[in-house]
């Protein structure tokens, strides 16, 4: 009860950004897909997969973020 409250409290294994697998405290790398666990491009792209919906239109998608882009443009002049 003592750790519930706020006392000492385990260190947690780690969930891999970019696969979702559960490696060991103290792993630098996922030992399924072999991505760093303090930065990856893989954990990136799935955080910003997330912002746009799980798609498999990477062209939509590029062409969105290409017309918000205008907006602001034309919005500013």
């Amino acid at each position: 009860m003592r750790g519930f409250f706020g006392g000492e409290q385990q260190p947690r294994p780690k969930i891999c950004p970019a696969c979702g697998a559960l490696v060991g405290i103290s792993a630098k790398r996922c030992h399924e897909c072999g991505a760093s666990l303090r930065f990856s491009l893989a954990a990136l792209s799935k955080k910003f997969s997330g912002l746009f919906g799980e798609q498999e239109t990477p062209v939509t998608s590029a062409l969105l973020v290409a017309n918000f882009l205008m907006f602001g443009v034309t919005w500013i002049f």
